[in-house]
C-alpha cells in the first residue's frame, strides 16, 4: 500500500537552492510575516501551554528552509505566520518539535539543519527569542525530532532517528545539563520516520512511539524503573504518530494519518487500557502530512493539526467531553 507522499519533495528544488545559496536570516528580535505560508516541507508541531492565557503555538518549516510560528491565546484569532529565521550555517529541513513549559515561561522548538545536526532555540517571557543552539548529532534526512518538557521544567528529552535508523535520545536536566546521545535500540523504523513522545504531568512515565516498517506503531516507556520494551500497538500508518498524554495521567492518546489520507486515533484510558484503531474524516481531500497532537493541561481539550493534500495549508480540530469533535479549520 502506497503511503502517504512525503511533503519534502513538494519543496526539493527550492531547498535545495537554499542549500548552496543559503536562507534569508532574520533577527531573534525581528520576526517578520511569512511569505509562503502554504509551501511547507512535513507535518506542523504544536504545543500547548496552562500559562500566558491558555496559549497555544505551532511550528512549521517552509520551502525556503526557515522556522514558521503562529499562535493562538484563549480561543482568540491566530496572530498569523512569522519568519523565525534559519542557523547561520545551514538551512532547516522537514519538520519541528515544540514543547512549553506548563507555565508558560519557557518554549522551546528542535529541528534538523540539512547537515544533519539538531538545532534548538527558547522563547523564554521578558526575554524573547535566543539564538540558535546546535546540539550536534548525525540525524536521519529525512527525519525530524519531537521533544518534551516534564511539567516541573527540571528535564527535556528530545528523540530523533539517526543515520543508522536507530531511535537516539538526548536528555537535559537543571542538575547536569544535555547528556550524550543514547541508543533506544528501536524496531526498524520507516523510510523518512521521526518518533513522538510525550511525559505525564508529574514527570512519572515517558512514552515514545515510532511507526516501523511494518507501518505499525511501537511503543517504549520509561519510569524510574527505566525502560520497557518495545510493544507492537498495530495500526496502518504511512506518516509517523503523535502522542500526548492528559495532564491527571488517566487518558494517552495517539495519531497518525493511514496510506489512504485519513486521521487515525488510538487512545488508553487508565480504566480499560488500549482500544482499538479509529478513524477520523480528514481536512479536504486527505490528510497530507503526519499529525500534530496536544492536549490542554487541565485535561478538557484534545487539538490536533495536519496539513492538507490539496491546499496544503495547516488545518486544526479539537475535541471537548461535551462537544465532540469540531469540524476541520484552516489556521493559515
Amino acid at each position: 500500500m502506497a503511503r502517504v507522499a512525503h511533503p519534502i519533495i513538494l519543496c526539493l528544488s527550492v531547498v535545495l537552492l537554499t542549500a548552496f545559496g543559503g536562507p534569508a536570516q532574520s533577527s531573534p528580535a525581528d520576526a517578520r510575516p511569512a511569505s509562503q505560508v502554504n509551501a511547507f516541507l512535513s507535518a506542523p508541531a504544536a504545543s500547548r501551554t496552562s500559562g500566558l492565557g491558555g496559549r497555544i503555538d505551532v511550528f512549521q518549516v517552509s520551502c525556503a528552509g526557515t522556522l514558521q510560528q503562529n499562535f493562538q491565546t484563549a480561543g482568540g484569532p491566530w496572530v498569523g505566520w512569522r519568519d523565525l529565521g534559519a542557523p547561520p550555517k545551514t538551512s532547516l529541513t522537514d519538520s519541528p518539535s515544540a514543547s512549553w513549559t506548563s507555565t508558560g515561561s519557557r518554549l522551546d522548538v528542535f529541528v534538523i539543519g540539512l547537515d544533519g545536526r539538531l538545532y534548538q532555540r527558547t522563547w523564554t517571557v521578558g526575554s524573547g527569542w535566543s539564538v540558535w543552539v546546535d546540539l550536534g548529532g548525525a540525524l536521519a534526512i529525512p527525519g525530524y525530532p519531537t521533544a518534551s518538557w516534564t511539567m516541573d521544567g527540571g528535564r527535556i528529552d528530545v528523540f530523533a532517528i539517526d543515520v543508522n535508523r536507530k531511535l537516539v535520545q538526548l536528555t537535559w536536566t537543571k542538575a547536569n545539563g544535555w547528556s550524550p546521545w543514547t541508543d533506544l535500540h528501536s524496531p526498524p523504523v520507516m523510510s523518512g520516520g521521526s518518533p513522538s513522545a510525550t511525559w505525564t504531568a508529574d514527570g512519572s512515565r515517558l512514552d515514545v512511539f515510532v511507526t516501523s516498517t511494518n507501518q505499525h506503531v511501537h511503543q517504549m516507556f520509561w519510569t524510574p524503573s527505566g525502560w520497557s520494551t518495545w510493544v507492537d500497538l498495530g495500526g496502518t500508518l504511512g506518516t509517523n504518530p503523535s502522542a500526548s498524554w492528559t495532564a491527571p495521567g488517566t487518558r494517552l492518546d495517539v495519531f497518525g494519518v493511514d496510506p489512504h489520507g485519513r486521521l487515525n486515533q488510538l487512545t488508553w484510558t487508565s480504566d480499560a487500557g488500549w482500544g482499538k484503531w479509529a478513524t477520523r474524516p480528514p481536512p479536504q481531500d486527505g490528510a497530507g502530512s503526519s499529525p500534530s497532537a496536544t492536549w490542554g493541561f487541565n485535561g478538557q481539550r484534545l487539538d490536533v493539526f495536519v496539513i492538507a493534500r490539496l491546499d496544503e495549508k495547516v488545518y486544526r480540530q479539537y475535541w471537548t467531553a461535551t462537544t465532540g469533535w469540531t469540524p476541520w479549520i484552516s489556521v493559515d
